[in-house]
């Protein structure tokens, strides 16, 4: 990550104007929380975010982290490392900033001082126009639908395995939707659908949407979200893959000794929740 740290910080209108930029010491430690004041600003897909304030001397490292949590937006903490040995006892004023890449534009973000936790909005400074695009499930009302799975999926509570999967609701960041765990065995045709099937009850529950900061390895800007439930054992995680095209959607069970993906396919016959 990179990190600026200046000697000379002017707020004007409600925005930053940063004069003076130097990068800041390499190998300095940022050791504990510090207090300062916040702004962030997005320009197209850019989103930067700064920390401004004072020291009542120099020699300070001034730093905006990102915390631990598996989030989105992040959540950056303001960590300083003290001076050492002798130093001017000058008032310092500093600024520290820390950019991250969004394609949606987002309203706000948390820092984290040693004063708790702060809500920054962001200001939107150039926004692109947002190009129509049909077949990204982001942000978007949808149903998916697993195929009949011949080998049960158990998602850890249900005290059976699931045959079938499915998932209704609007995929954004924080959003509740609902999975539906179909436990029913069935005979299958030639072409693989369900005709015969046992009557048992599905398990019904909601889950929570967390999108998660990872990096799609194969340059197809997927989306990956955690799912997020008190049923679900500890051992157990299970993520949403949201691919930029029709097709692709996946749910990931993964367990410390074990993974298993299954494939959803989108439905068409969905309507808007009321």
């Amino acid at each position: 990550m990179k990190i600026i740290t200046s000697h000379a910080v002017t707020i004007l209108s409600g925005l930053l104007l940063v004069i003076g930029l130097h990068s800041a010491v390499k190998g300095a430690e940022c050791n504990q929380h510090g207090v300062a004041a916040y702004a962030a600003v997005q320009d197209i897909d850019s989103v930067t975010v700064f920390a401004v304030g004072v020291h009542r001397t120099s020699g300070y490292t001034n730093c905006l982290i990102l915390g631990p949590e598996d989030i989105f937006p992040p959540i950056y903490d303001f960590k300083i490392a003290p001076p050492t040995g002798t130093v001017p006892q000058l008032i310092t004023p500093f600024t520290v900033h820390s950019t991250f890449t969004s394609e949606k534009p987002l309203k706000g973000l948390t820092v984290r001082d040693a004063n708790g936790k702060h809500r920054v909005k962001i200001v939107q400074l150039l926004q692109k126009k947002q190009e129509s695009d049909s077949t990204l499930g982001e942000g978007k009302r949808l149903q998916l639908n697993s195929v009949y799975l011949n080998s049960p999926v158990d998602f850890g509570f249900t005290g059976k395995g699931c045959r079938g999967i499915r998932i209704t609701g609007l995929i954004t960041q924080g959003e509740t939707i609902d999975l539906a765990l179909d436990p029913n065995t069935c005979s299958l045709n030639e072409f693989g659908d369900r005709t015969i099937c046992t009557e048992i009850a599905h398990t019904r529950l909601k889950v929570k949407l967390e999108q998660i900061r990872l990096s799609d390895s194969r340059k197809l800007n997927r989306k990956i979200y955690r799912l997020e439930s008190k049923k679900f054992p500890k051992s157990l995680t299970v993520y949403l893959i949201v691919p930029r095209t029709e097709s692709g959607y996946r749910i990931v069970l993964k367990r410390p000794d074990s993974t298993v993906v299954v494939s959803l396919e989108k439905s068409p016959n969905i309507t808007k929740k009321k």
